[in-house]
């Protein structure tokens, strides 16, 4: 796979690699017996397994996925060898980011939990579980200079990333959880869920510094553009919505849509293209600038959990309800 020449996102769409999880007991045994079903967040580790979360690694050598059963996974892109697989959670994996180059995970909970790993060695380094309160994390993410994790709980929590303290709680929460996306240059981020609408606070000060006018809820997924020019909003009804991240004000929808909800966003290193993946089983591929939709693909038979983009650009993730994880190429 690494000979492939590097045509850019625009020219990928050639399934590289397929893969389906089994659950633990079919890993184990040979007879794993009947799985006890169940729609409790903690009681789905035998029953479910598929993808949740898929992230690649800064030099885009490896994939670190995350499971519905609680279990992290990292393979190599270019053989897809297993390096590592670690029972890390007692429920499904929420949120994955990448330390120190590569070298260490942090992976996020619905049972609550954060824990930071070893890449290398697979050891825990830091653990924060929850207390006497249960209180599930829904996703997570790091600021670029790597200083805090923005975690959305039923409410947003910023985290220091070496220890795990919580630093900061903001004010407002809601039930379903909350989005986040911090701003390149490591001092805001956006925060959003299903019923509030899109606001722009300040990580030191926990002051709410803009909300985006003429929105109100319904947002999915929020993902910004490296440069720091864009805010990209995936919508309850499969729309695509582009703001300026500075002045608030709404750019433009784009042209085509999916047919259900946007659950997962990646942006291309370059800021060229955004990658979508949605409720409708399709990753669909952008021109950020025209708002234009490049290629859809039909990549699960199942709804797509999770779609990331390799630093490099040459290769699309995406996992999903399938129990899949597949990574995408360039064609020819």
């Amino acid at each position: 796979m690494s000979a492939r020449s590097q045509n850019g996102i625009s020219k990928i769409g050639t399934l590289i690699y397929s893969n389906v999880e089994l659950p633990i007991e079919e890993i184990e045994t040979e007879d794993s017996g009947e799985f006890d079903e169940t729609s409790s967040y903690l009681d789905n580790r035998s029953s479910y397994v598929s993808p949740t979360v898929v992230k690649f690694s800064s030099d885009s050598s490896h994939l670190v996925y995350g499971l519905y059963d609680g279990r992290v996974i990292v393979r190599t892109v270019d053989s897809w060898q297993k390096v590592l697989e670690v029972n890390a959670h007692k429920g499904f994996v929420t949120g994955i980011v990448l330390l120190d180059d590569g070298k260490r995970i942090i992976s996020s909970s619905i049972d609550g939990s954060m824990i930071i790993r070893d890449i290398v060695s697979g050891k825990e380094v830091k653990r924060w579980s929850p207390d006497e309160s249960y209180v599930p994390i829904f996703s997570i993410g790091i600021t670029r200079n790597e200083e805090y994790i923005i975690a959305g709980t039923w409410e947003t929590r910023i985290v220091d990333a070496a220890s795990l303290d919580i630093l900061r709680v903001f004010p407002e929460g809601h039930p379903l959880g909350f989005i986040s996306v911090p701003t390149p240059d490591s001092k805001k981020c956006f925060m959003c869920s299903e019923e509030h609408p899109i606001s722009l606070w300040e990580i030191g000060s926990g002051k709410r510094v803009m909300t985006l006018k003429n929105r109100v809820g319904n947002a999915l997924s929020l993902t910004m553009t490296s440069n720091g020019r864009y805010l990209v909003v995936g919508n309850i009804n499969g729309t695509i919505d582009l703001w300026d991240a500075k002045t608030g004000k709404k750019l433009k929808t784009m042209t085509d849509r999916h047919r259900d909800r946007i659950v997962s966003f990646a942006v291309s290193t370059d800021d060229r293209y955004l990658v979508s993946g949605a409720w409708d089983k399709t990753v669909k591929i952008w021109d950020i600038e025209n708002g234009r939709i490049i290629k859809s693909i039909k990549a699960h038979n199942g709804s797509v959990n999770s779609v990331a983009i390799s630093p490099d650009n040459r290769y699309i993730a995406s996992g999903g309800e399938d129990s899949t994880v597949k990574i995408w190429g360039s064609e020819g």
